[in-house]
């Protein structure tokens, strides 16, 4: 299944919307399109996976990634996520602990 992105700026944040499953084949679109938010310029990211319905270790990898860049810089990255497999896979990982996730954009 495809993915797609969708961001936009709100306030002092960069909402970025998926659509669809990250996995081994969308991952590298997404990578792109993060690393091309932060060097934009963004330091406050916030990633809405509820219309994400599947996420493997691929798609963890590289909002890892992109938590690590923002941090480099005093940014920040948060998870927008609702009961599901997608948030099921974040607190297996414990990623929960890492990110600041909820279930409604800020």
């Amino acid at each position: 299944m495809d993915l797609k992105i969708d961001t936009q700026a709100q306030d002092d944040r960069t909402v970025m919307t998926l659509e669809g499953e990250v996995d081994l084949s969308t991952a590298p679109a997404l990578r792109q399109q993060l690393a091309s938010i932060v060097d934009g310029g963004a330091d406050h990211v916030v990633v809405d996976l509820r219309q994400v319905g599947f996420m493997d270790s691929t798609g963890l990898g590289v909002l890892m990634g992109a938590h690590l860049r923002l941090r480099e810089r005093d940014g920040d990255l948060s998870i927008v996520a609702e009961e599901g497999p997608v948030l099921r896979v974040l607190t297996l990982a414990k990623l929960t602990d890492v990110f600041p996730v909820s279930s409604t954009l800020p």
